[in-house]
Parts: C-alpha cells; structure tokens; sequence
C-alpha cells in the first residue's frame, strides 16, 4: 500500500467523512423538503383565497345566481 502503516488510518478517517457527509445532506435534503411542502401550502392557500374571490366577484354581479 502507497500509505504503508497509515493505511488504517486513512481508511478510518476517509470512512468517517463519508459518514459525516452523508449525515449532512440527508439534513440539507430534509430542510428542502420541508421548505418546498411549506411554500406548497403557502401557494394552495393563495390559490383558494384567489379562487373564492373570484367567486364572491362572480356572485356579486350577478346576484348570486351565477
């Protein structure tokens, strides 16, 4: 091995790392899931605030038999 008597070593620490990335973008990727089911809502919300405007706009010009 080019490491000689460091090889463990390098394993353990490289091994490590792997870890320690995997642990953080399975973080990063949940706070981005979670961030885009919130503007989700946030946008549905919006939408059927918009719609039941439009609706009560609708009723009112023609007397709610629309």
């Amino acid at each position: 091995s080019p490491l000689g008597d460091q090889t463990a070593a390098a394993v353990t620490a490289l091994s490590n790392g792997f870890a320690d990335a995997t642990r953080w973008s399975l973080l990063v990727a949940t706070v981005f899931l979670l961030l885009g089911f919130v503007g989700a809502l946030v946008v549905r919300r919006a939408a059927a605030r918009s719609t039941g405007a439009a609706v009560s706009a609708a009723d009112a010009r023609t007397g709610g038999q629309g």
